[in-house]
């Protein structure tokens, strides 16, 4: 292992200085990997693991839309930070088997994180029970280059604005969706709701209201909570949907990308989703990792 490093990993001159993140193999060190600063300390024991210094595994719902609007987002905000490229293996993690895949991942001794959607349908909903038990395999595991986050919204849809939604394919027929999302949320701008609060984070933009589960599957409070906000457009809407390829079209689209993508760099924006950029932007770096 140690030639193997010696060949693959050469030092060179001021290494330790300009290495903006590294791995450093220490004798001494028998604790198991730590993160300090921009440093992954590991002993010689954990050198034999060649997953280590491999790309970051990312973990999403769908790699062909879901993981290719996240590398977007990731690479739009890269000049921002001087780094020159970034990189990750991308892994589905959709359905039933994401658990497995994680599990998976943490056993053989990846870098891994997790991104997912929260499923959530209204503002107070706590933590998604997916994110619940993959955050339990992390801290049964103890391997600390594990991460899992869900988005604060429901799904990765509704990252994307009513005004940049609307100059896409699917928004053709559905002017009456976009009036009435427009509406409801200049009208909880103009009360000075918390942008966690706005119905358009927890809306089903793939399958709009369903009747039956406002009517009577979601709890009370959820579908009391709904029905004031559709109040707010008009008695009698319907809200329809804009089906399952949003993202695709969006990444299909290369004007209104652009334009999500600048969107994606306001304040208001970046309060509610920047940690989780910032966090899997600094996980892309993995491929420039040094060895001190």
């Amino acid at each position: 292992m140690i030639v193997k490093l010696g060949n693959e990993f050469t030092q060179s001159a001021g290494l330790r200085d300009d290495a903006i993140i590294r791995i450093c193999i220490d004798p001494l060190h028998r604790s198991g990997p730590e993160i300090s600063d921009g440093a992954i300390i590991i002993g010689l024991e954990d050198a034999d693991s060649p997953y280590l210094f491999d790309r970051v595994n990312l973990v999403v719902e769908d790699t062909a839309s879901d993981g290719e609007l996240y590398l977007q987002m990731v690479m739009a905000h890269l000049p921002e930070y001087g780094g020159g490229n970034v990189s990750f293996d991308l892994r589905h993690g959709g359905g039933q088997a994401s658990d497995s895949i994680f599990q998976r991942q943490i056993e053989q001794r990846c870098i891994v994180c997790v991104v997912g959607d929260s499923d959530k349908l209204h503002p107070q909903k706590g933590e998604p029970a997916k994110l619940l038990r993959t955050k339990r395999i992390i801290e049964e595991s103890a391997w600390p280059f594990a991460w899992a986050f869900a988005l604060p919204c429901r799904e990765i849809e509704n990252l994307i604005p009513t005004h940049i939604l609307g100059k896409l394919a699917c928004a053709g027929a559905k002017a009456a969706d976009l009036d009435a999302l427009t509406t409801i949320h200049r009208a909880e701008d103009a009360a000075g709701l918390a942008a966690d609060e706005f119905f358009g984070m927890y809306y089903d933009l793939k399958e709009g209201i369903d009747e039956r589960r406002l009517n009577g599957v979601w709890p009370e409070h959820i579908s009391d909570w709904v029905r004031a906000k559709l109040l707010i457009a008009g008695d009698d809407v319907r809200l329809t949907g804009f089906g399952s390829n949003i993202i695709r079209q969006l990444l299909g689209t290369p004007a209104v990308l652009r334009e999500f993508l600048a969107h994606t760099k306001k304040e208001a924006w970046q309060r509610l989703y920047g940690h989780i950029i910032r966090f899997v932007l600094w996980l892309g770096f993995a491929p420039m990792r040094q060895i001190v």
